[in-house]
């Protein structure tokens, strides 16, 4: 029978338990036995990832038509706002605080 499992799974469970740094292989041929194991786990990720590419096509990113329009926005302008101030606009709405500081803060401010 045969048992349904995501790719992030199946990857998973080929490193889990596993050291980073390959500790674990402590002669040539364990090295040579878990880099096939690992060759294999890859072919099969790889396989499963082209046989669905082929089988559906591709949804544009969502970001695509926005740098499609800032890059024509750009060779009629010249001029493209950044990408960090057009994104977050929080600090136009800055409100004033006052903070109560005892004196001893107020010596270590000063």
């Amino acid at each position: 029978s045969m048992v349904e499992i995501t790719i992030l799974d199946f990857l998973d469970q080929a490193i889990r338990n596993k050291p980073i740094d390959g500790s674990d292989c402590t002669s040539l041929e364990a090295a040579r036995k878990e880099l096939s194991r690992l060759r294999r786990v890859t072919g099969k990720v790889v396989t499963v990832l082209r046989n669905a590419k082929n089988s559906v096509a591709p949804a544009p990113l969502p970001h695509q038509d926005t740098l499609q329009q800032k890059q024509a926005v750009t060779k009629r302008k010249k001029r493209v706002n950044r990408k960090a101030v057009t994104i977050d606009e929080t600090f136009k709405k800055y409100q004033k605080v006052t903070v109560y500081k005892s004196l001893e803060d107020r010596a270590l401010i000063k």
